[in-house]
């Protein structure tokens, strides 16, 4: 009996912490949970779902992480059991059907944090199923932790506070990134890689008694050649970067930000329609104070707006998914100093004032600060829930341990 037990200790723990892991990397950043929604619906020709997807990321989050500790506490097992097999099972069947429709290259299932495709996923919640069914089966057997009003207190407490973690990231720019644009990032370097890797040459294939060979476009040969076919140059996409930014002329200018010796001010509206007329006045106010401090101010608008700022000169482009990735606020800011992504602010918090001082403190100080910061943060809470967990635990074991708390009703 006790090496079944111990069976199922492993087995929940493999279980618990994959499903908690995969909901806190999606919920610190619930907009990009929601940019990985968006696919899966347009890919099943849900488009029209599009509206509802960060929200429905984010309870889906909300619910992984509950699950995830519910298994790794043994709390709630003959509830929570059954959770866990119903989304196994679910969560399977979407990867399933999303890989027979062509598939996507990242699922989404721990957010930016860790990339996965469609297919690797659907093998991975086939082996999640496999270890939740016996666990299932077994779900009457797990003896109580603590009396049922203080587990589900436990576990109500800890979904709620889940849940208004996601909407402050939802709201705000995330504390805890995984993107390509997360503060301390060099974006100049990577885009050199990026246009490295995209920098391929196709060859032509010609042929002469009988014998093939490949040419390059300023070595085609003379007509006693026979054309054959073209083979296309090698581009290495797994170290894609897009950071593709025009003005309204069409002129590329993405590596002017990246190799400017002075500080770039970025103000990504990604939705520029929803931002408030308060917003763009402080905008236009704030454009001559950052010049006069030494920075260039430059607003960010999606590719094919009818959105007019009114100021060409300090207006370029790029496309929605670039500008939500750079920064998960609409209106946010981003701070480049020298190619390297220094602060992120949210865009109805800052003031001139702020960004002023932005522009005034030591870039590499600053950059060093909020990695820190942000490392510090993602670290703290962590360990707190995993002081939590070892406390309810230990504590409960204190005072319901010698009472013989029975089995789960």
């Amino acid at each position: 009996m006790g090496f079944v037990r111990f069976i199922m200790f492993l087995l929940r723990l493999i279980f618990g912490v994959t499903y908690a892991m995969s909901g806190f990397f999606k919920l610190v950043d619930p907009v990009g949970t929601g940019l990985f929604v968006t696919e899966y619906l347009h890919t099943m020709h849900l488009g029209f779902l599009s509206w509802s997807a960060t929200g429905l990321g984010l309870l889906m989050s909300v619910a992984e992480l509950t699950v995830g500790l519910s298994m790794i506490m043994c709390i709630r097992m003959r509830f929570f059991s059954w959770v866990a097999l119903v989304m196994s099972i679910g969560f399977t069947v979407l990867t399933g059907v999303v890989e027979l429709l062509g598939g996507l290259p990242d699922c989404g299932c721990f957010g930016n944090a860790i990339s996965v495709d469609t297919y690797t996923s659907f093998i991975k919640n086939i082996c999640l199923t496999v270890i939740v069914v016996p666990i299932f089966f077994f779900r009457k057997r797990f003896h109580l932790v603590a009396p049922e009003i203080a587990e589900w207190a436990f576990m109500g407490v800890h979904s709620l506070a889940a849940l208004v973690f996601g909407i402050i990231s939802w709201i705000y720019v995330p504390i805890i990134e995984f993107t390509d644009f997360q503060v301390g990032t060099d974006i100049d370097n990577l885009l050199e890689k990026s246009l490295d890797n995209n920098r391929f040459e196709n060859t032509y294939i010609y042929s002469k008694d009988g014998v093939e060979k490949e040419f390059t476009i300023d070595e085609i040969p003379d007509e006693t050649w026979e054309y054959v076919g073209v083979k296309e140059g090698d581009n290495d996409e797994s170290s894609h970067f897009d950071m593709t930014i025009t003005t309204a002329s069409g002129e590329y200018i993405s590596k002017t930000i990246t190799k400017s010796d002075e500080p770039y001010l970025l103000f990504a509206a990604f939705r520029p329609e929803r931002l408030s007329e308060r917003y763009w006045n402080k905008i236009r106010s704030a454009i001559p104070v950052i010049e006069a401090a030494g920075g260039h101010p430059l607003l960010l608008l999606p590719e094919g707006t009818s959105f007019d700022f009114g100021d060409a000169s300090h207006t370029a482009y790029s496309d929605y998914k670039t500008l939500i990735t750079m920064v998960r606020s609409n209106g946010g800011l981003i701070f480049v100093d020298d190619g390297v992504v220094v602060k992120k602010r949210t865009g109805f918090v800052f003031t001139v004032e702020d960004l002023i001082k932005d522009i005034s403190d030591d870039s590499e100080d600053m950059t060093v600060f909020e990695t820190i910061r942000h490392r510090l943060v993602y670290e703290v809470i962590l360990l707190f829930l995993l002081v939590v967990i070892i406390l309810f635990r230990y504590i409960c074991g204190i005072i319901y341990g010698k009472k013989g708390v029975k089995n789960e009703k």
